[in-house]
């Protein structure tokens, strides 16, 4: 099976490896002071993580929006009558704002970097009870330097790595029992059934999973194990329904499903059938799909995809990869992979505003982030077979450096979406910040376009151009002082607001200052 390199070798690499991780994945956090993050996901979950930490709930409360009709809100959010409350699931923000209560809001940066640690050296121990030591050792490194995972993890308010890892610990706890197996049986339904409650909308391709395995090895299944995993996954789920009642008046209601007007940055095919929408609720588009994964899940990080056709392969060339349960790992692997292909391939999503732009950023790498980690394994498999054809023992050690040096390229480097760019945009926009809410009123109200993630919790209502936030400015003049921060205005369009859309209004706007390429406004009466 290749070079065996010393266990001392193994201690060193995985140790640095995890250190530089750890040690990465604070960086957005330290750049952004806690105050500021990448997208209004983040945003939203760091308000309502705090929010749910000290008062015990995720809705709040302002008179103003009884006012405004209920606009004033940053995105990620709804509000019905005058209630504030998440779009997204409400898993993340309860778990997390659960540990910064008990732990302190300290704690709030290292929970998900400290999450992902312990779930891949779980991940770990699976892959050297089904593979081998090296195979499992290997993994672990690809595993830390996988730029999806890294990224994800570094914007640590996002609910992906969360969501990922608990099916980690899920699969842990199930093929790796404690001295009493129910308790570890409990434990993986319990991960499971939380996993859901991070993101349910995963819940198709998990219990076709679920189902899979249970039909594959129903002879050796322990039937009283399923009922254990059962009740453990009714218990982990239970927090799913009981929060979406206190927040949303239904159990089975979410923030996507609220009867309320919520921006979307995604447009559903409209190719697919009624019964296809069922199961893919964003439409199956053969085209976009299909390109979708050639950009996302092969092109973006191609070093790894030719690795892992390589594993892959090489695989089916190994004795040990008889073992049924290796098979079946190879059938989770392609059927996940197939499965979120056509489910996100098929939702074209811009996350950029630039809709040309293949980032690390775009939403398609965290929804598949299941499957790069799944594809680890073959990429080990991949490494270790390249060093024992090459008969030279140093081929090994060079391959995993090569494979950390491309990952520290791709997560930190890789145009204006990696992270060292996106930290020296975090620090400028710190600044603007605090500038801008130096210069207006504690309770005024800030118009923007996209800067809602600048200035939230400040009150914030998006965007100017638009009818609905013309006829709602004379009333918000009415009861605070109102504000606009966007793109400088050139002064054919400040003339225009003056002599005509605002005039009409009974509303002037003023220039204050200008910050870089964005302009903060007074808009007030004549």
């Amino acid at each position: 099976m290749g070079f065996n390199l010393d266990k001392r070798f193994w201690n060193i690499v995985l140790t640095v490896s995890a250190v530089l991780f750890f040690v990465g994945s604070l960086y957005l956090w330290m750049k952004g002071r806690g105050v500021l993050f990448v997208s209004p996901d983040e945003t939203a979950n760091a308000w309502f993580i705090q929010l749910f930490a000290s008062q015990g709930t995720v809705r709040s409360f302002d008179v103003l929006n009884t006012v405004l009709h209920d606009s004033i809100h940053p995105r990620s959010m709804i509000v019905v009558n005058g209630w504030m409350m998440p779009v997204g699931f409400l898993g993340l923000t309860t778990l997390y704002g659960s540990l910064v209560a008990v732990l302190g809001k300290g704690i709030l940066p290292l929970i998900t970097p400290v999450v992902a640690l312990l779930a891949v050296f779980a991940f770990r121990k699976l892959i050297a009870q089904w593979f081998d030591e090296q195979i499992a050792n290997i993994t672990t490194v690809v595993l830390l330097f996988h730029p999806a995972l890294w990224y994800y993890t570094a914007r640590s308010l996002m609910p992906n790595v969360l969501f990922v890892s608990l099916l980690v610990f899920a699969a842990f706890c199930w093929f790796r029992r404690f001295k009493q197996p129910f308790i570890s049986v409990i434990l993986s339904g319990c991960f499971l059934g939380l996993a859901l409650f991070v993101r349910a909308s995963e819940v198709y391709w998990i219990a076709f999973v679920c189902l899979g395995l249970i039909v594959g090895f129903w002879k050796t299944l322990s039937k009283q194990d399923l009922y254990w995993f059962v009740l453990g996954g009714l218990i982990g789920i239970a927090p799913l329904f009981i929060m979406n009642v206190l927040t949303y008046g239904n159990a089975l209601l979410t923030g996507y499903t609220l009867p309320a007007q919520v921006t979307q940055t995604a447009v559903v095919s409209t190719t697919t059938s009624t019964t296809s929408l069922f199961l893919f609720p964003f439409g199956v588009d053969p085209n976009t799909f299909l390109k979708t994964i050639l950009s996302y899940g092969i092109l973006l990080f191609w070093w790894l995809s030719i690795l892992t056709l390589i594993g892959l392969v090489a695989s089916f060339t190994e004795k040990q990869f008889k073992k049924t349960s290796l098979l079946a790992y190879v059938w989770v692997f392609v059927g996940v992979s197939v499965w979120l292909g056509v489910w996100y391939g098929s939702w074209v999503i811009h996350d950029n505003p630039d809709p040309t732009q293949v980032t690390i950023a775009n939403s398609y790498v965290r929804y598949w982030l299941a499957v790069f980690v799944l594809s680890t394994p073959f990429i080990a498999q991949a490494i270790q077979c390249i060093s024992k054809r090459s008969k030279q023992i140093w081929m090994m050690p060079v391959l995993l450096l090569l494979i950390a040096c491309s990952g520290i390229f791709a997560t930190f480097f890789s145009g204006q979406d990696g992270l060292m760019s996106v930290g020296q945009t975090l620090v400028r926009s710190v600044s603007i910040r605090e500038e801008v809410l130096s210069l207006v009123e504690s309770e005024s109200l800030i118009i923007v376009d996209r800067a809602d993630k600048l200035f939230f919790p400040h009150r914030v209502l998006y965007p100017l151009r638009s009818e609905q936030t013309y006829q709602l400015m004379p009333r918000a003049v009415e009861n605070v002082p109102l504000y606009y921060y966007g793109i400088t205005l050139p002064p054919v369009d400040l003339a225009y607001l003056n002599n005509q859309k605002l005039k009409e209004l009974g509303l002037k706007i003023e220039h204050l200052k200008t910050f870089d390429v964005e302009s903060l406004y007074r808009i007030s009466k004549p």
